[in-house]
């Protein structure tokens, strides 16, 4: 079943790629931003909306999707080579202390 997104679903997502700034954004701060904005949505409902963001952003091409260390000054960062993988993790959504982060970069 096909998700209807939020009649602010645009406002939302260009909040998500203006705190991009000048810092990389983990994947699963978009999510922490769709529990802000639709609280009383379901849960599931608030993961798709994070996920459908951050598609419409690598789609785009707005963004891209790298695996690192968590930020700061000398972390290596590599390219995720399959994105559906990525946002199909639940790693990428709820960060692991044993995996790396993925992360939304500047394209």
């Amino acid at each position: 079943m096909p998700l209807d997104l939020p009649p602010d679903y645009d406002a939302f997502k260009a909040e998500v790629i203006s705190d991009q700034g000048d810092d990389d954004q983990g994947v699963y701060e978009v999510w922490w931003h769709a529990n802000s904005w639709y609280p009383d949505q379901p849960l599931s409902t608030r993961l798709a909306i994070a996920e459908s963001v951050v598609r419409d952003l690598l789609r785009e091409g707005r963004i891209t999707l790298v695996r690192g260390e968590w930020i700061g000054p000398g972390h290596a960062r590599e390219a995720v080579s399959d994105a559906d993988a990525a946002l199909r993790d639940w790693a990428t959504w709820v960060p692991q202390p044993d995996k790396p982060v993925v992360w939304m970069a500047d394209s």
